[in-house]
């Protein structure tokens, strides 16, 4: 497992503050991922066996910090590490043991757990109850059960968004149970939608994005305007309908950005 160099102080600093209070904690999600698939990151996702807003204080005053809490009643807090790179660690308390807590996740790309004690250890002990790893390897995203879609519909939208910036494809099954669970995102903050979809367009390839939020569902659901354009005829000189037309300029735009080619234009 790749860990940067930056990161690994952080790392060992942490584990020695939690190891000194006999506090498990395990690294998890994004972060491990990321690290399976050596790409940087500057977020660290780290779950621990306690009150995890009390222990993220207790760390940000320590390595002097910035603590800022994100979610009190989910005990999740975010802790800003000192220093040029914006590293953050994020806490969150274990729901009962790291197995069981690994069932509310999202999806299995985001179920890998190592325990923070062997991140110095030659072998590390991955806990992997929903063969995250084989997924990562097999670049695609799966939903860990229907149940995780519709506890948090934002995920409906994280799941093409990964997708889309990790340039996986998403399993068959998980296709079929965002399509049958896509009116669900109507419940969803507006704000919270806004980032998703922000983060997706800001990757190359999202006329594409698009395009698949549309097979999903998805895209008449938070852009509800977008249904009268559908079959919505333009003078001749237009080969298009408005909603093509609409897609196509995100992919220009991408062109003159050099971010993608429209694929009716000439190289």
């Amino acid at each position: 497992m790749f860990v940067d160099t930056e990161v690994s102080p952080i790392l060992l600093r942490l584990r020695e503050i939690l190891g000194e209070r006999s506090i498990d904690c395990y690294l998890i999600g994004g972060f491990v991922r990321d690290a399976i698939m050596r790409r940087a990151t500057v977020d660290i996702d780290v779950v621990v066996g306690t009150r995890a807003m009390d222990v993220a204080r207790d760390v940000a005053s320590i390595i002097g910090g910035k603590y800022i809490p994100l979610d009190e009643p989910h005990q999740i807090a975010r802790v800003i590490v000192p220093g040029g790179k914006h590293f953050h660690l994020d806490f969150a308390t274990i729901r009962g043991n790291i197995a069981e807590d690994l069932t509310n996740r999202d999806f299995t790309i985001n179920t890998v757990a190592v325990n923070l004690q062997e991140i110095a250890s030659p072998v590390i002990t991955f806990v992997d109850p929903f063969r995250g790893r084989d997924d990562i390897e097999g670049r695609q995203v799966r939903a860990v059960s229907e149940a995780v879609l519709q506890e948090d519909p934002l995920r409906l939208m994280r799941g093409p968004r990964l997708a889309a910036e990790l340039g996986f494809s998403i399993e068959s099954k998980t296709k079929t149970l965002i399509e049958r669970n896509h009116q669900l995102v109507t419940s969803v903050a507006a704000e919270r939608v806004r980032d998703e979809l922000c983060r997706l367009l800001a990757v190359s390839g999202a006329a594409e994005s698009l395009r698949l939020l549309d097979e999903l569902g998805l895209l008449m659901m938070i852009i509800p305007e977008l249904a009268a354009t559908k079959g919505a005829q333009q003078p001749k000189e237009h080969f298009w309908d408005v909603f093509e037309h609409s897609i196509e300029t995100v992919a220009a735009i991408e062109f003159v950005l050099r971010v993608g080619s429209p694929t009716y234009w000439d190289d």
